[in-house]
């Protein structure tokens, strides 16, 4: 089951891969494709979602790419993932039906249930900050996903 997009997920990522080579440290966007097994146009699309929102930069140049451009504890998991998706895991219908929210008489069978799970599911992805992220993530993890940094 898969609650963000391919699209979200990749930007965490690299979100994540960015905050560990360090804020304003750029690096290239096919280095970043090629680690996360992403087609680059595709992933350079999903980037430039996260430019307006400050999170990520650009540089050209022979040591250009992207570049973390705030600061780990001033990222949640919840602006990176609403700067690629949107709210829609919020405000949408799980089973996809029209007429099923707060304000609507007929509302779905999971409308109740769904709703406390994705309030939790909100208040987590807005507490958790990157830099927490970063203080959990497994070592073993960036070796493997990760080894071609340095």
């Amino acid at each position: 089951m898969q609650l963000i997009s391919t699209g979200a997920q990749y930007a965490v990522t690299s979100v994540i891969l960015l905050a560990r080579e360090g804020k304003d440290r750029a690096v290239g966007a096919a280095k970043l494709a090629h680690i996360l097994n992403a087609p680059m146009a595709y992933l350079s699309q999903t980037l430039a979602k996260l430019i307006p929102s400050g999170i990520v930069g650009t540089s050209r140049g022979k040591s250009g790419g992207v570049y973390l451009a705030k600061d780990p504890e001033d990222i949640s998991m919840i602006d990176i993932i609403r700067a690629i998706d949107g709210d829609s895991l919020f405000t949408e219908c799980v089973m996809g039906m029209p007429g099923c929210s707060e304000k609507d008489t007929e509302k779905c069978p999971f409308h109740q249930s769904w709703g406390q799970i994705r309030e939790g599911i909100l208040k987590w992805l807005t507490d958790t900050r990157l830099s927490q992220i970063l203080d959990h993530a497994d070592e073993k993890w960036f070796e493997n996903h990760m080894k071609f940094i340095n």
